[in-house]
This record gives structure tokens, sequence and C-alpha cells, in this order.
């Protein structure tokens, strides 16, 4: 997908509340029914035997008797949980809107955060203004130095055939690392654009297509078709060379620490240089580089393929990754893009979304206020209790057991030792007050809520892991 955000959710938390204490006040009002003791039936299906079929046996009457949201591709317990989760967020976050809050307070930040990402109406009069600048930027873009620069800098605003990340290290997870690996498709992986001969890949292709051109037509180009087909078939070129499904899924294929001064010489045709040093990753002297023969050939399509539909490329997926924060127009195209997808009728009403986006931007700041309202020290007490005993009866299990050896014991009981357990929020909050929040400006807290994210992650590289960085 072009847009893809992950926000702090609370669902977990939620659960976590429910198992510590029932379902605990601030639940009790949801929660009328009596309790189930043992195995509930309910969801069942009598005429299905498990040996036969155990999912439909089991889950039968629910798949039966519910119905998938129209906002919705898919239902399950885990998505009730989270709009259980978003509703219960909602009431705070409201709460918050209400209110007037001390200038530069986490409430303050996620106040104008929500309000401004609410107010469509405010949105739509600012048009496409907002992003302008951004646009503009891309298409002063003199040379391919430029252009590193350019992708080095926005990598978590903007669309790259390369991404960069910390993350702990494969082979030694106490230490965080810089990886890289290939990307930069707008549409799910490689084989949507490379399946010819499949019908559900090429009505995804097409719809694609009509999405790239609508794009086109809001940058202003003269000719939106034609520039929708430059760039899906810079796409294509970019997805012949991607590793596919099953190579990206092996730990030992995808795990290749490689010296930056080798990279310059393994891909050549890049400003590796410049790219590293504009993503604030400039002292990094090793990156673990996951599938590198791509990573070879997108150096090379970097170098090879005209300047001018880089910067197009570039230009249209920005205002697809900024959708939600533009005008109603780009709204609709971007849903109607991504209902070709993913089957739903219908958008998530825009106060989850702007949940949704609060959540990603300020996750730990109203999680913080979510657990002063939801999960006290006393709940988060009992779960690690109930941790701790779960532990000690699996240490008495290893010792028990008859099929391992003694030095597989010793393996395992020291395996077991090392795990580390993180009951509903951490010990030490993030801190936002770098994060700057202004009213009635979406675009421009989605822009500088990315960069202080970015630059949070990076300043990881090369330090131990801990409960907080790793986090």
């Amino acid at each position: 997908m072009l847009m893809m955000k992950t926000p702090f959710k609370l669902a977990t938390l939620a659960l976590l509340t429910q198992l510590a204490f029932g379902a605990g006040p601030a639940l009790a009002a949801e929660s009328a029914a009596p309790s189930i003791q043992g195995l509930d039936r309910s969801s069942f299906d009598p005429s299905v035997r498990p040996q036969d079929d155990l999912f439909r046996a089991v889950n039968g009457l629910w798949l039966k008797n519910t119905e998938i949201p129209a906002d919705k591709s898919r239902y399950g317990s885990f998505d009730l949980l989270i709009d259980q989760s978003d509703a219960r967020v909602r009431a705070l976050i409201d709460e918050l809107a209400r209110g007037q809050h001390a200038a530069g307070s986490n409430a303050q930040k996620i106040a104008d955060y929500y309000r401004s990402h609410l107010d469509t109406e405010a949105i739509e009069r600012a048009g496409l203004a907002p992003i302008q600048p951004m646009l503009k930027e891309i298409s002063a873009i003199k040379d391919r130095g430029a252009l590193a620069q350019w992708l080095g800098r926005s990598q978590l605003f903007a669309a790259s055939p390369v991404r960069v990340g910390v993350t702990a290290e494969a082979k030694n997870p106490k230490m965080n690392g810089v990886r890289m690996g290939q990307s930069g498709l707008g549409l799910p992986d490689r084989d949507y654009y490379l399946l010819k001969d499949d019908a559900r890949m090429a009505k995804a292709r097409e719809a694609y297509r009509a999405y790239l051109s609508q794009l086109a037509g809001f940058a202003g180009e003269a000719e939106p078709a034609a520039a929708a087909q430059r760039v899906l078939a810079l796409e294509e070129r970019i997805a012949t060379v991607h590793w596919d499904k099953v190579d990206n899924r092996n730990p030992v294929k995808t795990n290749n620490p490689t010296r930056v001064a080798d990279l310059r010489e393994q891909a050549p045709g890049f400003d590796w240089t410049a790219y590293l040093e504009s993503a604030g990753l400039g002292k990094t002297t090793s990156i673990d580089v996951a599938q590198p023969s791509a990573i070879r050939a997108l150096a090379g399509l970097l170098a090879e393929q005209p300047l001018e539909d880089w910067k197009l490329y570039l230009r249209l997926h920005a205002l697809s990754r900024s959708a939600d924060v533009l005008p109603k127009a780009v709204r609709e195209a971007n849903f109607a893009f991504r209902q070709a997808l993913t089957g739903a009728k219908t958008e998530l009403p825009r106060w989850q979304q702007s949940i949704n986006d609060s959540n990603s931007a300020l996750g730990e700041a109203v999680g913080q206020l979510w657990v002063a309202r939801h999960f006290p020290a006393a709940y988060k007490a009992r779960m690690q209790t109930l941790v701790a005993n779960l532990m000690a009866a699996y240490k008495d299990s290893i010792d028990g057991l008859s099929w391992m050896s003694p030095a597989t014991k010793a393996q395992a009981q020291d395996k077991l030792s090392k795990y580390t357990t993180k009951i509903g929020y951490p010990e030490q909050w993030r801190d936002y007050s770098r994060l700057e929040v202004k009213p009635g400006d979406a675009f421009g807290n989605s822009q500088r809520a990315a960069r202080f994210a970015w630059a949070q992650m990076v300043a990881k590289a090369g330090q131990p892991v801990t409960a907080r960085n790793g986090a």
C-alpha cells in the first residue's frame, strides 16, 4: 500500500485489564452478561465434526452469523477489541479536545493534533497549498546527488526504492543496528506487477493506474494518463528486481552485514554517503542489507532511469502518503484505490482515522493518559505476578521433561532466564517535548510527527537495546 502507519494500539492494554481484574471498573458497564466458565461453545457448529474441519467446527456459527463491517476488509476478535479500544480512546481525547491546556504539554499536543485532523472543513479550505512546498522541492531536484539527499532525509513521509531503519541486530539482539531493504512499490508486492495472467492482479494494476492518473492531475501534470504510465513503468522495473515473499521470509538469506565502504563498491551508481548523511546515519559503518542483489539493482535504476521520472514518482507518492490530511477529492481517490485492493465498502469513520493518526504521532502520550484512567499500577502488578508464576511453572516443567538431556535442559533454562517481560506500558514514557503541534495544521503536524519519529529512531543506532530504546 502507498500509505502505512503503525499506531500505538491500546487494545492489548484493554485485554490485560480484563485479564487482571475481570472487566475492571472502566469496562464494567459493557460487561452486563454473566461470565462464561469453561469452554464457550456458542460459536461451535455441531453439524461439522472436528476431525473433518476443526476450524469450522469451532467457529462455524460465528462465521454464519457475523457480518464484516462495511469499513473493514476482515473481522475477528482482535478487530473487535481494537474498535472497543478506539472508542475508549475517543472518549478520553474528546474530553481533552474540549478543554484548554498548558502550551507544550502532552495534553495540548494531543488535543491540537486530534482537532486538526478531525477538522475536514479546514483541510478543505487549505486545499493543496500545504503540500505545494514539498512538491516544488521535489521538482527542484537538480541531479542524482540531490535525489539521494532527498530520499535520505524524507524516509518516513516519502517513497523510496531503498529503505533504512534502526532495529535490534539479527545475531546480536542486545545492540541496535542499521538495516536496509527493498521498497518503493505502490502496490502490495512484486507479484501485483509481474503476474500478467492473474485476473486479480490485473484488476489491481488498473485501479492503481487510475489512481496514479488522478494523483498526476492533482500534481498539475498536463497529461495525467501519460504521467501515470511513466510511474507505473518505473515501479514495474523496481518490482522486477525485488526479492519474492519466500526469500524475504528466510532469516539467513536476509541477514547480510555489510560495511558501508563495501556497499559503495557493491552497489555503485547511487550516492550512499549523501543518502545516509541526510538520513542522520552518516556515522554508520555497517549496514545489514536484507536483499543485496535487489539493492545493487535498485542503485542501478536510481542512476539510469530518467531523473524526471523519479521526480514525478516522488510527487505522486507524496500526495498519496498525505492523502488523509489533504482535500476530499484526494482522500476519495485514495480510498477508491484501497477499496479495489481490500474490498472495504466505506472508509473508517473520520473520528477513528483521527484517533489512529493521533496514536501514530503521540502514541505513548495518549497511552500515558489512558493508563492513568484504565490501567492503574495495581493491575500491572497483578499481571507481573501472573507472568512471574507462569515463568516459574515453565522452569519447573523443563526440569521435569524426560525427553531432554541434562545439557539440553541447561540450554533451555538459560534461554528462559533471558526472557524480558513487558506488561502494559513502559517504566519510562517517551519524551515529546521536541515535537511541535500547531492548532489547525493537519498537514504540518503530520510531517513534523514523522520527522520527530525518525529522529527518535536513528538516535538508537549503535546503542544497546534497552526496555526504552528497543521498544
